[in-house]
């Protein structure tokens, strides 16, 4: 749901974007996935072994709303999901 908000010509808008992996692949052991989320925020990367037991692996910032992340994977497999933490 998008909604519009306008004050004197500015229209600012007020987005409900959740948090997607795309471009994901793991390739020598290493998952690699490109986050697209809201700009100027920061999401936390977490993993899991059995999808109940979660665990924070990076915190991240990113201007653009979009940045790649990388991580080996120890164990051999892992779940990932990404939340998009509070504004500022």
């Amino acid at each position: 749901m998008i909604g519009l908000y306008c004050l004197d010509d500015c229209v600012l808008s007020h987005e409900n974007l959740v948090p997607k992996f795309s471009d994901s692949q793991v390739q020598g052991g290493v998952f690699t996935t490109v986050l697209n989320s809201k700009a100027n925020r920061t999401n936390r990367i977490e993993s899991s072994t059995d999808l109940a037991n979660w665990s924070t692996n990076a915190y991240l910032f990113s201007r653009s709303g979009t940045l790649r992340y990388t991580n080996s994977l120890t164990p051999s497999y892992r779940f990932f999901r990404a939340r998009l933490l509070p504004g500022q």
